[in-house]
C-alpha cells in the first residue's frame, strides 16, 4: 500500500499545491484575492498551486488566509524540560574556543 512517505518531494509539492488550490476555491477566492489577503504575489500563489514549490513562510501565509492553520497544529513546539546538567552541556557546545595566532 502506498503511503505519503513513498511520494517524492516533487510529488508532495504538487499534492500540496492541488490542496491549496482546492481550499482557495472552497473559500471562493481568486488567485489575486488570495494573494492580496495573504500578502504574497499572485504569481507565487499560481506557482505553489502548480506544484513549483515555495517557502514555508508563504505556505503559512496561505494556510492562515484559508483558515487552515490547524493542519500544522501537530508541529507546535513541544514543552521540553532540561535538567541543569543537560542545559550546561548544551551551553558548553555553543562556546567556541578562541585560538590566538602564534607570533
Amino acid at each position: 500500500m502506498t503511503t505519503i512517505y513513498d511520494f517524492s518531494d516533487g510529488a508532495l509539492e504538487k499534492q500540496i499545491g492541488q490542496f491549496l488550490r482546492y481550499v482557495r476555491i472552497q473559500n471562493k477566492l481568486t488567485q489575486l484575492e488570495a494573494a492580496r489577503l495573504s500578502g504574497v504575489h499572485r504569481n507565487t500563489v499560481s506557482s505553489i498551486e502548480g506544484g513549483a514549490g515555495g517557502t514555508v513562510s508563504t505556505l503559512v501565509q496561505l494556510l492562515r488566509t484559508y483558515k487552515y492553520l490547524h493542519l500544522i497544529e501537530p508541529m507546535k513546539p513541544l514543552p521540553i524540560e532540561l535538567s541543569p546538567i543537560q542545559l550546561w552541556k548544551l551551553q558548553q557546545k555553543r562556546k567556541r574556543k578562541v585560538k590566538h595566532p602564534k607570533k
